[in-house]
């Protein structure tokens, strides 16, 4: 029988409604001596807290359950590790980690691309557009954008461009694609 390994550290990311757990150890913080570890976690869509219990090895163990994890809205949620013991309180770490989408809840028509490609396509799709109408306007996710002229239109595929590169580039590194070692001799 295979024994899950618990992570330590926070994670970096979790699909909303996962339920995740990890340790954490403060080596003259202990559990056994009276402390208590709580994670607070914040966005500017709520506020959480998680209250770690004793790992039973010196170090704590942090529980996002599904309940909690479910309440929180996709997107960069920042937290603080903070340590409290009657009449002490000591913020010890802090860090951010990504809810990700569960693909539960998204509809047939879900589409994947992000704003910056969304915008990207669009703004494309316009320069090839032969119509001959300098002034355009785009709505996409709900945000309106109006360009007066081909001028405004290709300055605005430029940026959105260096977007999606930067994106695709975050997500390679991310799988562990990225990057280029270089050797000198």
């Amino acid at each position: 029988m295979v024994t899950p390994t618990i992570p330590s550290g926070e994670p970096k990311s979790f699909v909303r409604g996962d339920s995740c757990k990890w340790t954490r150890g403060f080596s003259e913080y202990l559990p056994a001596d009276g402390w208590t570890l709580t994670y607070y976690i914040v966005s500017s869509n709520g506020k959480k807290s998680i209250v770690a219990t004793d790992n039973g090895d010196g170090s704590f163990l942090a529980t996002l359950t599904t309940t909690i994890s479910l309440s929180m809205a996709e997107g960069v949620w920042t937290w603080q590790a903070v340590l409290t013991k009657t009449g002490e309180r000591k913020t010890l770490d802090s860090g951010t980690f990504v809810v990700e989408q569960n693909f539960d809840n998204v509809g047939q028509s879900y589409d994947s691309r992000t704003f910056a490609r969304k915008m990207l396509d669009a703004i494309e799709a316009l320069l090839l557009d032969t119509s001959g109408s300098d002034e355009t306007s785009i709505s996409i996710d709900g945000v309106s954008t109006s360009f007066e002229n081909k001028a405004e239109l290709i300055a605005a595929r430029d940026r959105f461009k260096r977007e999606v590169k930067q994106e695709e580039q975050a997500a390679n590194l991310k799988k562990g694609l990225g990057g280029s070692v270089r050797v000198r001799f």
